[in-house]
């Protein structure tokens, strides 16, 4: 009899533990999201596909239960894909970033499967770490071909150190180069001028190669500049008038003989010479100058220009003819006046390009 009760009471113990095995629900696993809103709307969705009962209220507290539960946190990463940091019940922690929701999905659900000893990251699409991104050299920026010259136009008015005045034009460009600008300057100036009873047009042509310093002030730039070149004076003797025989026109008469011509005297004075004197010398030229430009327009500016030249070894004596034979000749008595050393220029134009 005691032994038919044991069996009994045995019986009844397995039975009421099947049943309660029986009734019990069966154990789902959990994720608590959190994060950025849309991040965590597309990982909770590809989470329910996965059969996982995703959290995504950030104010529901985390659900106490003996199921698995991961706590991730979900966010839009700045290269397009998904960053996602997860923790389980044992403190373990890890952050992985993944090209869409579904591989972030996978990756929180390999956390909750009861064989997992250490999840492997899902493959990814690899993104370029932000110290390469950082390290690409930025693109050389060029500057404006505006900004790397000066070309410049200008009237010339000039004196010279015989007390005579010239007026002519200029020209000149430069290039850019560090603080300098580098480049050349050429003027020409002419003038016609009286000496006794005589009268000669004179004409000035240098070309110097030059390098200024443009410095601002305020809006205006100012710029010393130094030069040194070559110059070509040229003088040419301007004949006064001559007579003729008034009596006959050899064009209309062929008997007609007409005088020699005769030397008179014009009205400014001068006289008829006769013996076409031209001449031209080359000197060196050294010039010191200084240019302002005030600003008109976008690169368009105002140019000024005030200059000394010399002329060194110039033709600074007068030019008195003689005769091949070395004899004086009728252009002896009427010489003309030699070459200056030293001028000064004054120049207004325009400038365009750079100060």
């Amino acid at each position: 009899m005691a032994a038919a009760r044991v069996a009994l009471a045995l019986l009844l113990a397995v039975s009421a533990a099947a049943a309660q095995t029986a009734g019990a629900e069966p154990c789902a696993p959990r994720a608590e999201l959190g994060g950025d809103a849309e991040a965590v709307a597309k990982v909770a969705a590809e989470l329910q596909r996965l059969g996982v009962d995703a959290s995504t209220d950030p104010t529901k507290p985390p659900a106490r239960t003996s199921c698995p539960v991961i706590v991730a946190a979900v966010e839009l990463d700045r290269g397009g894909g998904i960053a996602v940091a997860v923790r389980d019940a044992s403190q373990r922690s890890e952050g992985r970033v993944v090209s869409d929701a579904a591989l972030a999905a996978a990756w929180i659900e390999s956390w909750l499967r009861d064989d997992f000893t250490a999840p492997p990251p899902p493959e990814v699409t690899p993104l370029a770490p932000p110290s390469t991104v950082a390290a690409t050299p930025a693109p050389a920026v060029s500057t404006p071909l505006l900004d790397r010259f000066s070309l410049a136009a200008s009237y010339l008015l000039g004196w010279s150190d015989d007390s005579t005045s010239w007026s002519g034009f200029g020209t000149s460009l430069c290039v850019h180069a560090g603080g300098w600008c580098i480049g050349g300057r050429v003027g020409y100036e002419n003038q016609t001028v009286t000496a006794d009873l005589t009268a000669a047009a004179k004409s000035d042509l240098s070309l110097l190669a030059t390098a200024s310093y443009p410095r601002e002030l305020g809006t205006m730039s100012i710029a010393p500049e130094f030069g040194v070149g070559v110059g070509r004076a040229s003088t040419a003797r301007v004949e006064g008038c001559k007579l003729m025989d008034p009596n006959c026109d050899p064009m209309t008469d062929p008997m007609c003989m007409t005088m020699p011509p005769q030397p008179c005297t014009n009205p400014d004075g001068t006289v008829y010479v006769g013996d076409h004197f031209s001449t031209a010398t080359y000197t060196p030229r050294l010039s010191a100058a200084l240019r302002i430009a005030v600003p008109l327009f976008d690169h368009v500016w105002l140019d000024g220009l005030a200059a000394a030249t010399a002329a060194p070894f110039g033709h600074s004596d007068e030019y008195a003819p003689i005769a091949a034979d070395g004899t004086m000749s009728n252009g002896a008595a009427y010489p003309l006046p030699g070459d200056p050393m030293l001028g000064i220029q004054l120049g207004i134009g325009l400038r365009v390009g750079a100060r």
